[in-house]
């Protein structure tokens, strides 16, 4: 447990003895009353390999007496447009899933929406372009297979799942941004 000043902050997971496996890195705000403070978490992400129909998985939760705006996105080509990165997810579909395992929205090519679930309508491309500017989220490149999702989402635990379509494995960033 550790206080941190406002910025940014990297936590890298490596296997000292070098055999590989699943790892879970988790990050709690511990402040005894977080909603009120001015500063608080509002972004996290992962990166790591998907494999094809295995998913790269993330949780997280969403706290209070209302629902709290989402930016939610899969990026694979970014990746590699933004950053250089080699070898990455050409095409993830992002889905995103409520406490009881519920499938609520859906995404792969974040400039062609769907909606999945009718209590979450899909975003359209550019409300999903302005929260990433709102957010401070690189933006993504007209046309990319990126994956990403808005949601207004109540309290409750959630998750979120990247997989490779056509069984496509490659890096992916898994990112969610709270909203103002």
């Amino acid at each position: 447990m550790t206080t941190l000043s406002p910025g940014n902050y990297t936590m890298k997971v490596i296997d000292g003895a070098g055999t590989g496996g699943t790892a879970l890195a988790e990050i709690y705000d511990a402040d005894s009353n977080p909603l009120a403070l001015t500063q608080r978490l509002t972004n996290i992400s992962g990166r790591g390999v998907v494999y094809g129909a295995t998913a790269m998985i993330g949780g997280f939760a969403i706290t209070g007496s209302v629902p709290k705006d989402v930016l939610i996105r899969a990026v694979g080509p970014g990746l590699t447009s933004t950053f250089g990165l080699p070898n990455t997810l050409v095409t993830p579909q992002l889905s995103i899933y409520n406490g009881q395992g519920t499938l609520i929205a859906q995404n792969s090519v974040w400039g062609t929406p769907t909606t999945v679930n009718a209590s979450y309508p899909a975003a359209s491309p550019s409300a999903i372009a302005a929260a990433a500017t709102t957010a401070g989220a690189f933006p993504f490149v007209t046309g990319s297979a990126d994956s990403a999702v808005v949601l207004a989402l109540p309290p409750g635990t959630y998750t979120g799942q990247i997989t490779g379509l056509s069984n496509a494995a490659g890096t992916a960033l898994f990112e969610i941004y709270e909203l103002p």
